[in-house]
Protein backbone atom coordinates (compact mmCIF):
# COMPACT_ATOMS: atom_id res chain seq x y z
CA UNK A 1 0.00 0.00 0.00
CA UNK A 2 2.71 2.46 0.93
CA UNK A 3 4.66 1.65 -2.25
CA UNK A 4 1.57 2.37 -4.38
CA UNK A 5 0.96 5.78 -2.82
CA UNK A 6 4.66 6.60 -3.11
CA UNK A 7 4.63 5.65 -6.79
CA UNK A 8 1.50 7.72 -7.38
CA UNK A 9 3.10 10.70 -5.64
CA UNK A 10 6.19 10.34 -7.78
CA UNK A 11 4.09 10.20 -10.94
CA UNK A 12 2.12 13.24 -9.82
CA UNK A 13 5.33 15.19 -9.19
CA UNK A 14 6.71 14.09 -12.56
CA UNK A 15 3.50 15.27 -14.24
CA UNK A 16 3.72 18.63 -12.48
CA UNK A 17 7.36 19.00 -13.54
CA UNK A 18 6.45 18.14 -17.14
CA UNK A 19 3.64 20.70 -17.19
CA UNK A 20 5.93 23.34 -15.70
CA UNK A 21 8.60 22.55 -18.29
CA UNK A 22 6.03 22.80 -21.09
CA UNK A 23 4.80 26.15 -19.80
CA UNK A 24 8.34 27.50 -19.60
CA UNK A 25 9.11 26.26 -23.13
CA UNK A 26 5.96 27.93 -24.42
CA UNK A 27 6.93 31.21 -22.74
CA UNK A 28 10.45 31.00 -24.22
CA UNK A 29 8.99 30.46 -27.70
CA UNK A 30 6.86 33.60 -27.34
CA UNK A 31 9.70 35.63 -25.84
CA UNK A 32 12.31 34.90 -28.52
CA UNK A 33 10.56 36.84 -31.35
CA UNK A 34 9.99 39.73 -28.96
CA UNK A 35 13.72 39.87 -28.21
CA UNK A 36 14.53 39.81 -31.92
CA UNK A 37 12.12 42.68 -32.58
CA UNK A 38 13.39 44.68 -29.60
CA UNK A 39 16.97 44.21 -30.76
CA UNK A 40 16.16 45.44 -34.26
CA UNK A 41 14.17 48.38 -32.89
CA UNK A 42 16.99 49.47 -30.59
CA UNK A 43 19.54 49.07 -33.35
CA UNK A 44 17.42 51.18 -35.71
CA UNK A 45 16.82 53.81 -33.05
CA UNK A 46 20.50 54.32 -32.28
CA UNK A 47 21.55 54.13 -35.93
CA UNK A 48 18.95 56.81 -36.67
CA UNK A 49 20.47 59.04 -34.01
CA UNK A 50 23.97 58.48 -35.36
CA UNK A 51 22.86 59.12 -38.94
CA UNK A 52 21.01 62.28 -37.93
CA UNK A 53 24.01 63.60 -36.03
CA UNK A 54 26.32 62.75 -38.93
CA UNK A 55 24.09 64.49 -41.47
CA UNK A 56 23.69 67.50 -39.22
CA UNK A 57 27.46 67.89 -39.03
CA UNK A 58 27.88 67.26 -42.74
CA UNK A 59 25.34 69.85 -43.90
CA UNK A 60 26.58 72.71 -41.70
CA UNK A 61 28.10 75.51 -43.76
CA UNK A 62 30.47 77.41 -41.58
Amino acid sequence: MIALSSAAGTLRKAGLAARLETALDRRALMFRPFLAFAGLALFGFFMGILLNEGLRGFTKTG
